[in-house]
Protein backbone atom coordinates (compact mmCIF):
# COMPACT_ATOMS: atom_id res chain seq x y z
CA UNK A 1 0.00 0.00 0.00
CA UNK A 2 1.51 3.30 -0.91
CA UNK A 3 0.98 4.49 2.67
CA UNK A 4 3.34 2.54 3.90
CA UNK A 5 5.93 3.42 0.79
CA UNK A 6 5.08 7.08 1.88
CA UNK A 7 5.93 6.25 5.60
CA UNK A 8 9.58 4.95 4.62
CA UNK A 9 9.80 8.16 2.48
CA UNK A 10 9.11 10.58 4.92
CA UNK A 11 11.04 8.70 7.96
CA UNK A 12 14.22 8.91 5.63
CA UNK A 13 13.44 12.55 4.76
CA UNK A 14 13.50 13.48 8.29
CA UNK A 15 15.19 11.49 9.63
CA UNK A 16 12.90 9.23 12.33
CA UNK A 17 11.45 5.98 12.67
CA UNK A 18 8.02 5.06 11.69
CA UNK A 19 5.85 2.00 13.33
CA UNK A 20 2.58 0.50 12.83
CA UNK A 21 0.91 -0.65 15.80
CA UNK A 22 -2.58 -2.35 16.11
CA UNK A 23 -2.59 -1.39 19.98
CA UNK A 24 -3.02 2.59 19.56
CA UNK A 25 -5.77 4.18 18.25
CA UNK A 26 -4.04 7.88 17.09
CA UNK A 27 -0.63 9.12 16.37
CA UNK A 28 2.25 10.00 18.30
CA UNK A 29 5.90 10.35 18.80
CA UNK A 30 8.27 9.81 21.14
CA UNK A 31 12.48 10.26 21.59
CA UNK A 32 14.89 7.23 22.70
CA UNK A 33 17.00 6.92 24.94
CA UNK A 34 19.24 7.48 21.75
CA UNK A 35 17.54 10.75 20.51
CA UNK A 36 15.71 9.18 17.60
CA UNK A 37 12.17 9.97 17.09
CA UNK A 38 9.46 7.45 16.86
CA UNK A 39 6.52 8.23 15.35
CA UNK A 40 3.71 5.63 16.08
CA UNK A 41 0.71 5.54 14.29
CA UNK A 42 -2.03 3.04 14.08
CA UNK A 43 -2.30 0.02 12.10
CA UNK A 44 -5.94 0.59 10.97
CA UNK A 45 -4.65 3.78 8.67
CA UNK A 46 -2.63 0.78 6.77
CA UNK A 47 -6.17 -1.28 6.77
CA UNK A 48 -8.47 1.56 4.94
CA UNK A 49 -11.06 0.31 2.57
CA UNK A 50 -10.66 1.65 -0.57
CA UNK A 51 -13.20 4.17 -0.52
CA UNK A 52 -11.65 5.48 2.48
CA UNK A 53 -8.18 5.61 0.99
CA UNK A 54 -8.29 9.09 -0.07
CA UNK A 55 -9.10 10.49 3.81
CA UNK A 56 -6.68 8.12 5.34
CA UNK A 57 -3.79 9.82 2.97
CA UNK A 58 -4.89 13.25 4.31
CA UNK A 59 -5.03 11.80 7.51
CA UNK A 60 -1.86 9.76 7.55
CA UNK A 61 0.20 12.70 6.02
CA UNK A 62 -1.39 16.08 8.55
CA UNK A 63 -0.53 13.18 11.22
CA UNK A 64 2.81 12.91 10.05
CA UNK A 65 3.37 16.74 9.47
CA UNK A 66 1.96 17.37 13.25
CA UNK A 67 4.10 14.59 14.98
CA UNK A 68 7.33 15.51 12.58
CA UNK A 69 6.94 18.81 12.10
CA UNK A 70 5.84 19.68 15.02
CA UNK A 71 6.10 17.91 17.92
CA UNK A 72 9.33 16.61 16.41
CA UNK A 73 11.18 19.72 16.41
CA UNK A 74 8.97 22.00 18.80
CA UNK A 75 8.62 19.90 21.38
CA UNK A 76 10.24 19.36 24.49
CA UNK A 77 10.32 16.04 25.18
CA UNK A 78 12.52 16.28 28.55
CA UNK A 79 9.81 18.36 30.32
CA UNK A 80 8.02 16.18 33.12
CA UNK A 81 6.94 19.42 35.03
CA UNK A 82 3.14 18.14 34.23
CA UNK A 83 3.50 14.12 34.92
CA UNK A 84 2.59 14.79 38.80
CA UNK A 85 -0.51 16.87 38.39
CA UNK A 86 -2.82 14.19 36.44
CA UNK A 87 -4.15 13.05 33.27
CA UNK A 88 -6.32 16.35 32.94
CA UNK A 89 -3.73 18.85 33.41
CA UNK A 90 -1.29 16.93 31.15
CA UNK A 91 -4.57 16.92 28.66
CA UNK A 92 -4.70 20.25 28.69
CA UNK A 93 -1.03 20.89 28.44
CA UNK A 94 -1.32 18.49 25.20
CA UNK A 95 -3.65 20.69 23.67
CA UNK A 96 -2.10 23.85 24.00
CA UNK A 97 1.09 22.13 23.01
CA UNK A 98 -0.82 21.08 19.27
CA UNK A 99 -1.66 24.10 18.97
CA UNK A 100 1.86 25.50 19.73
CA UNK A 101 3.26 23.30 17.01
CA UNK A 102 1.15 23.58 13.80
CA UNK A 103 1.66 27.35 14.06
CA UNK A 104 5.32 26.56 14.16
CA UNK A 105 5.59 23.53 11.88
CA UNK A 106 5.02 25.70 8.61
CA UNK A 107 8.25 27.32 9.62
CA UNK A 108 10.06 23.54 8.83
CA UNK A 109 7.88 22.76 5.66
CA UNK A 110 5.50 25.32 3.46
CA UNK A 111 2.59 22.62 2.58
CA UNK A 112 2.65 21.97 6.40
CA UNK A 113 -0.56 24.32 6.96
CA UNK A 114 -2.15 22.89 4.48
CA UNK A 115 -2.03 19.25 5.00
CA UNK A 116 -2.68 20.21 8.92
CA UNK A 117 -5.59 21.62 8.08
CA UNK A 118 -6.82 19.27 6.02
CA UNK A 119 -6.43 16.80 8.67
CA UNK A 120 -8.30 18.64 11.27
CA UNK A 121 -11.03 19.49 9.11
CA UNK A 122 -11.32 15.49 7.55
CA UNK A 123 -10.75 14.40 11.89
CA UNK A 124 -14.13 17.09 12.13
CA UNK A 125 -15.94 16.19 9.17
CA UNK A 126 -15.85 12.52 8.57
CA UNK A 127 -14.65 11.20 11.72
CA UNK A 128 -16.49 13.43 14.38
CA UNK A 129 -13.32 13.38 16.03
CA UNK A 130 -13.23 16.34 18.57
CA UNK A 131 -16.69 15.83 19.62
CA UNK A 132 -17.59 14.64 23.51
CA UNK A 133 -20.69 13.28 23.47
CA UNK A 134 -22.46 13.34 27.11
CA UNK A 135 -21.98 16.40 29.96
CA UNK A 136 -18.34 15.64 30.96
CA UNK A 137 -17.23 18.69 31.47
CA UNK A 138 -13.77 18.09 31.79
CA UNK A 139 -13.63 16.93 28.37
CA UNK A 140 -15.88 19.26 26.96
CA UNK A 141 -13.81 21.64 27.88
CA UNK A 142 -10.44 20.41 26.55
CA UNK A 143 -12.23 19.43 23.28
CA UNK A 144 -13.96 22.71 23.19
CA UNK A 145 -10.82 24.57 24.19
CA UNK A 146 -8.86 22.79 20.90
CA UNK A 147 -11.50 23.60 19.13
CA UNK A 148 -11.34 27.38 19.29
CA UNK A 149 -7.63 27.80 19.41
CA UNK A 150 -7.84 25.33 16.43
CA UNK A 151 -10.02 27.76 14.72
CA UNK A 152 -8.78 31.37 15.45
CA UNK A 153 -4.85 30.52 15.55
CA UNK A 154 -4.75 27.89 13.13
CA UNK A 155 -7.54 29.44 10.80
CA UNK A 156 -8.64 25.81 10.58
CA UNK A 157 -12.52 25.11 9.69
CA UNK A 158 -14.20 23.32 12.05
CA UNK A 159 -17.89 22.98 12.85
CA UNK A 160 -18.56 26.12 15.04
CA UNK A 161 -22.29 24.64 16.25
CA UNK A 162 -19.88 21.63 17.52
CA UNK A 163 -17.42 23.70 19.49
CA UNK A 164 -20.46 26.17 20.96
CA UNK A 165 -21.76 22.93 22.04
CA UNK A 166 -18.53 21.67 23.74
CA UNK A 167 -18.04 24.89 25.56
CA UNK A 168 -21.42 25.40 26.54
CA UNK A 169 -21.60 22.19 28.32
CA UNK A 170 -18.25 23.23 30.09
CA UNK A 171 -19.23 26.97 31.21
CA UNK A 172 -22.68 25.39 32.38
CA UNK A 173 -21.07 23.28 34.48
CA UNK A 174 -18.32 25.52 35.87
CA UNK A 175 -20.91 28.36 36.36
CA UNK A 176 -18.66 31.05 34.91
CA UNK A 177 -17.86 31.96 31.41
CA UNK A 178 -14.51 30.11 29.56
CA UNK A 179 -11.88 32.73 28.47
CA UNK A 180 -11.45 32.75 25.13
CA UNK A 181 -9.26 34.08 22.90
CA UNK A 182 -10.61 36.81 20.17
Amino acid sequence: MYIQTLARMLAAKFNLVVEFSPAVQTFSISRRPDGSLVITMATRVLEAKQEHEEAMGVLFRGALAHEALGHGYHTDFSEEALAKEGPFARSLANAFEDVRIEALAPARFLGAKRLLAQMAETLDRDLQFWSVEGDDWQACLLVGLLRKYRTQILHQSLDQAKTDRQLAVAQAALGVEVPLIG
